[in-house]
Protein backbone atom coordinates (compact mmCIF):
# COMPACT_ATOMS: atom_id res chain seq x y z
CA UNK A 1 0.00 0.00 0.00
CA UNK A 2 1.30 3.48 -0.85
CA UNK A 3 2.65 5.33 2.15
CA UNK A 4 0.27 7.73 3.90
CA UNK A 5 3.06 10.30 3.73
CA UNK A 6 4.24 9.78 0.14
CA UNK A 7 2.77 13.20 -0.74
CA UNK A 8 4.92 14.92 1.84
CA UNK A 9 7.87 16.66 0.16
CA UNK A 10 9.02 19.17 2.76
CA UNK A 11 12.54 20.45 2.32
CA UNK A 12 13.66 18.69 5.52
CA UNK A 13 12.44 15.30 4.43
CA UNK A 14 13.35 14.95 0.79
CA UNK A 15 16.03 12.63 2.12
CA UNK A 16 13.32 10.36 3.52
CA UNK A 17 11.56 10.30 0.16
CA UNK A 18 14.83 9.31 -1.48
CA UNK A 19 15.42 6.51 1.05
CA UNK A 20 11.97 5.13 0.23
CA UNK A 21 12.82 5.30 -3.47
CA UNK A 22 16.08 3.31 -3.19
CA UNK A 23 14.57 0.40 -1.26
CA UNK A 24 15.82 -2.85 -2.87
CA UNK A 25 13.42 -4.92 -4.93
CA UNK A 26 12.00 -8.06 -3.36
CA UNK A 27 13.95 -11.29 -3.56
CA UNK A 28 12.17 -14.60 -4.02
CA UNK A 29 13.13 -18.09 -2.89
CA UNK A 30 11.72 -19.80 -6.00
CA UNK A 31 11.37 -23.14 -4.12
CA UNK A 32 10.20 -25.03 -7.23
CA UNK A 33 13.69 -24.63 -8.68
CA UNK A 34 15.06 -26.68 -5.77
CA UNK A 35 12.99 -29.76 -6.56
CA UNK A 36 16.05 -31.27 -8.23
CA UNK A 37 17.88 -31.27 -4.89
CA UNK A 38 16.00 -34.37 -3.70
CA UNK A 39 13.67 -34.98 -0.79
CA UNK A 40 15.86 -33.86 2.13
CA UNK A 41 13.77 -30.95 3.42
CA UNK A 42 16.44 -29.70 5.81
CA UNK A 43 19.01 -29.60 3.01
CA UNK A 44 16.60 -27.81 0.67
CA UNK A 45 15.74 -25.28 3.40
CA UNK A 46 19.40 -24.60 4.09
CA UNK A 47 20.01 -24.15 0.36
CA UNK A 48 17.11 -21.72 0.03
CA UNK A 49 18.11 -19.74 3.12
CA UNK A 50 21.73 -19.44 2.02
CA UNK A 51 20.77 -18.42 -1.53
CA UNK A 52 18.24 -15.89 -0.23
CA UNK A 53 20.72 -14.49 2.26
CA UNK A 54 23.41 -14.16 -0.39
CA UNK A 55 21.13 -12.32 -2.80
CA UNK A 56 19.76 -10.08 -0.06
CA UNK A 57 23.32 -9.36 1.06
CA UNK A 58 24.19 -8.24 -2.47
CA UNK A 59 21.07 -6.05 -2.52
CA UNK A 60 21.98 -4.58 0.89
CA UNK A 61 25.46 -3.63 -0.29
CA UNK A 62 23.99 -1.97 -3.38
CA UNK A 63 21.42 -0.17 -1.22
CA UNK A 64 24.06 1.11 1.23
CA UNK A 65 26.06 2.63 -1.61
CA UNK A 66 22.98 4.68 -2.54
CA UNK A 67 22.39 6.01 0.98
CA UNK A 68 23.23 9.73 0.76
CA UNK A 69 26.62 10.41 2.28
CA UNK A 70 27.68 6.78 2.62
CA UNK A 71 30.12 6.70 -0.27
CA UNK A 72 31.55 9.97 1.03
CA UNK A 73 32.96 8.02 3.98
CA UNK A 74 36.41 6.48 3.68
CA UNK A 75 36.46 3.12 1.90
CA UNK A 76 37.63 1.44 5.11
CA UNK A 77 34.75 2.93 7.10
CA UNK A 78 32.27 1.84 4.41
CA UNK A 79 33.59 -1.73 4.54
CA UNK A 80 33.64 -1.86 8.33
CA UNK A 81 30.10 -0.50 8.62
CA UNK A 82 28.76 -3.04 6.12
CA UNK A 83 30.67 -5.93 7.68
CA UNK A 84 29.40 -4.94 11.11
CA UNK A 85 25.74 -4.45 10.20
CA UNK A 86 24.73 -6.67 7.25
CA UNK A 87 23.43 -9.50 9.39
CA UNK A 88 21.49 -7.10 11.65
CA UNK A 89 19.87 -5.65 8.52
CA UNK A 90 18.93 -9.08 7.15
CA UNK A 91 17.34 -10.06 10.47
CA UNK A 92 15.50 -6.73 10.62
CA UNK A 93 14.25 -7.27 7.06
CA UNK A 94 12.80 -10.69 7.95
CA UNK A 95 11.03 -9.26 11.00
CA UNK A 96 9.59 -6.31 9.08
CA UNK A 97 8.35 -8.57 6.27
CA UNK A 98 6.71 -10.74 8.94
CA UNK A 99 4.69 -7.87 10.42
CA UNK A 100 1.91 -7.68 11.24
CA UNK A 101 2.98 -10.98 12.77
CA UNK A 102 0.53 -13.81 12.06
CA UNK A 103 2.54 -16.80 13.24
CA UNK A 104 4.93 -17.08 10.30
CA UNK A 105 8.38 -15.70 9.53
CA UNK A 106 8.45 -14.30 6.00
CA UNK A 107 11.90 -14.95 4.55
CA UNK A 108 10.43 -14.16 1.12
CA UNK A 109 6.90 -13.84 -0.24
CA UNK A 110 7.18 -17.42 -1.51
CA UNK A 111 9.03 -18.82 1.53
CA UNK A 112 7.50 -18.59 4.99
CA UNK A 113 7.98 -20.65 8.16
CA UNK A 114 5.55 -21.40 10.93
CA UNK A 115 6.89 -22.18 14.39
CA UNK A 116 6.41 -25.88 13.65
CA UNK A 117 8.24 -25.59 10.34
CA UNK A 118 11.23 -23.99 12.07
CA UNK A 119 11.39 -26.81 14.60
CA UNK A 120 11.04 -29.54 11.98
CA UNK A 121 13.75 -27.96 9.81
CA UNK A 122 16.23 -27.67 12.70
CA UNK A 123 16.29 -23.89 12.97
CA UNK A 124 17.85 -23.24 16.42
CA UNK A 125 15.16 -22.70 19.04
CA UNK A 126 16.59 -19.45 20.41
CA UNK A 127 17.13 -17.91 16.97
CA UNK A 128 13.60 -18.86 15.93
CA UNK A 129 12.10 -17.47 19.15
CA UNK A 130 14.09 -14.22 19.00
CA UNK A 131 13.21 -13.52 15.36
CA UNK A 132 9.54 -14.06 16.20
CA UNK A 133 9.87 -11.80 19.24
CA UNK A 134 11.34 -9.09 17.02
CA UNK A 135 8.50 -9.50 14.49
CA UNK A 136 5.92 -9.24 17.29
CA UNK A 137 7.63 -6.14 18.71
CA UNK A 138 7.63 -4.43 15.31
CA UNK A 139 3.96 -5.37 14.92
CA UNK A 140 3.06 -3.94 18.35
CA UNK A 141 4.77 -0.68 17.40
CA UNK A 142 2.98 -0.64 14.03
CA UNK A 143 6.30 0.33 12.45
CA UNK A 144 5.72 2.38 9.31
CA UNK A 145 7.69 1.96 6.08
CA UNK A 146 9.27 5.36 6.71
CA UNK A 147 10.43 4.37 10.19
CA UNK A 148 11.72 1.08 8.83
CA UNK A 149 13.96 2.67 6.18
CA UNK A 150 15.29 5.24 8.64
CA UNK A 151 15.99 2.62 11.30
CA UNK A 152 17.74 0.47 8.72
CA UNK A 153 20.12 3.32 7.91
CA UNK A 154 20.73 3.85 11.62
CA UNK A 155 21.52 0.14 11.99
CA UNK A 156 23.99 0.50 9.10
CA UNK A 157 25.67 3.43 10.85
CA UNK A 158 25.45 1.99 14.36
CA UNK A 159 28.32 -0.54 14.68
CA UNK A 160 30.88 0.28 17.34
CA UNK A 161 34.08 0.51 15.34
CA UNK A 162 37.33 2.42 15.29
CA UNK A 163 36.44 4.62 12.36
CA UNK A 164 39.09 6.32 10.28
CA UNK A 165 36.90 9.41 10.25
CA UNK A 166 34.47 9.10 13.18
CA UNK A 167 33.28 12.69 12.75
CA UNK A 168 31.88 11.92 9.28
CA UNK A 169 30.13 8.75 10.50
CA UNK A 170 28.60 10.58 13.48
CA UNK A 171 27.45 13.48 11.29
CA UNK A 172 25.70 11.11 8.90
CA UNK A 173 24.07 9.28 11.82
CA UNK A 174 22.93 12.59 13.35
CA UNK A 175 21.44 13.61 10.02
CA UNK A 176 19.29 10.47 9.98
CA UNK A 177 18.21 11.11 13.57
CA UNK A 178 17.11 14.62 12.55
CA UNK A 179 15.06 13.20 9.68
CA UNK A 180 13.41 10.75 12.08
CA UNK A 181 12.53 13.61 14.45
CA UNK A 182 11.01 15.63 11.59
CA UNK A 183 9.01 12.64 10.42
CA UNK A 184 7.58 11.89 13.87
CA UNK A 185 6.64 15.56 14.35
CA UNK A 186 4.77 15.49 11.04
CA UNK A 187 2.88 12.40 12.18
CA UNK A 188 1.81 14.25 15.30
CA UNK A 189 3.45 11.66 17.54
CA UNK A 190 5.00 12.44 20.91
CA UNK A 191 8.45 12.47 19.35
CA UNK A 192 10.72 11.59 22.21
CA UNK A 193 8.48 8.77 23.42
CA UNK A 194 8.01 7.26 19.96
CA UNK A 195 11.72 7.40 19.16
CA UNK A 196 12.61 5.86 22.53
CA UNK A 197 10.21 3.00 21.76
CA UNK A 198 11.80 2.51 18.34
CA UNK A 199 15.32 2.53 19.75
CA UNK A 200 14.31 -0.20 22.19
CA UNK A 201 14.12 -2.51 19.16
CA UNK A 202 17.87 -2.21 18.46
CA UNK A 203 19.07 -4.54 21.27
CA UNK A 204 16.67 -7.20 20.01
CA UNK A 205 18.08 -6.84 16.49
CA UNK A 206 21.59 -7.23 17.92
CA UNK A 207 20.51 -10.39 19.78
CA UNK A 208 19.13 -11.81 16.53
CA UNK A 209 22.39 -11.03 14.77
CA UNK A 210 24.48 -12.84 17.39
CA UNK A 211 22.29 -15.93 17.15
CA UNK A 212 22.21 -15.81 13.33
CA UNK A 213 26.00 -15.39 13.32
CA UNK A 214 26.45 -18.60 15.30
CA UNK A 215 23.90 -20.41 13.14
CA UNK A 216 25.56 -19.51 9.84
CA UNK A 217 29.02 -20.19 11.19
CA UNK A 218 27.81 -23.63 12.26
CA UNK A 219 26.37 -24.24 8.79
CA UNK A 220 29.65 -23.20 7.21
CA UNK A 221 31.79 -25.37 9.49
CA UNK A 222 29.55 -28.40 8.97
CA UNK A 223 30.06 -28.34 5.18
CA UNK A 224 26.41 -29.37 4.89
CA UNK A 225 26.08 -27.03 1.93
CA UNK A 226 28.51 -24.89 -0.04
CA UNK A 227 27.96 -21.21 0.72
CA UNK A 228 28.41 -18.61 -1.97
CA UNK A 229 31.76 -16.84 -1.70
CA UNK A 230 30.44 -13.42 -0.63
CA UNK A 231 28.21 -14.84 2.10
CA UNK A 232 31.03 -17.08 3.34
CA UNK A 233 33.46 -14.15 3.51
CA UNK A 234 30.99 -11.91 5.33
CA UNK A 235 30.31 -14.64 7.90
CA UNK A 236 34.06 -14.80 8.51
CA UNK A 237 34.11 -11.02 9.00
CA UNK A 238 31.32 -11.22 11.59
CA UNK A 239 33.11 -14.02 13.43
CA UNK A 240 36.46 -12.17 13.36
CA UNK A 241 34.85 -9.03 14.81
CA UNK A 242 33.54 -11.05 17.76
CA UNK A 243 37.02 -12.23 18.80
Amino acid sequence: MESHFSHWFSQENRLLQYLLKIEPQKVYAMPKMLSALGTDDEFKTLSMLSDLSDRELVATIGWAKQVPGFTGLTLKDQMNLLQGSWLDILCFNVAFRSSPYKGVLVFADDFVMSDGDSSNLCIPLELNATLRKLARKISELALTKEEYVLMKVMVLLNPDLNAENPKSVHQLRDQMCDVMLDYERMRGAICHRRICNLLMVLPLITHCRLLARDYWNGVKQSNRIVLNKLLSEMIDCVMDSSL
